[in-house]
Order: C-alpha cells, then structure tokens, then sequence
C-alpha cells in the first residue's frame, strides 16, 4: 500500500494510464474535500469521496491521514 501522495499518484498511473502529474492534482483536489468533510464531521463522504474521484477503498484513508 502506497504511504505518500507521489506513491499513490503513480500507483493510479500505472492504473488509469494517466500521466503522474494528472492524478497528483486529482488526488490533491480528493484530499481537499475529504479535509472539508472530516471537518464537518461526515467520515461518509470521505469514503465516497475515495471511491467516486479517485476510485479507491476506503482503506486508502491511511495515504490521507499520514
């Protein structure tokens, strides 16, 4: 399991064939809605936040977290 964002960017690379770059700046968009959720209060929709931007299981949280 990738620990970093730049771990996490290529990893999703490899997957969707996008450049590393690309996904970096999704996966930055993605955390700045799940810190938006956390801090509300809706762990939810952090989840659904993984799953419909960056299409992840939520144990993916961890990346965020760290």
């Amino acid at each position: 399991m990738p620990t970093t964002f730049e771990e996490l960017a290529k990893m999703l690379a490899k997957r969707d064939g996008f450049s590393v770059e690309e996904e970096l700046a999704a996966i930055n968009i993605a955390a700045e809605d799940m810190e938006i959720a956390f801090f509300n209060g809706d762990l939810d929709a952090c989840e659904d936040i993984l799953r419909s931007d960056l299409g992840l299981e939520p144990e993916y949280i961890e990346v965020f977290i760290n």
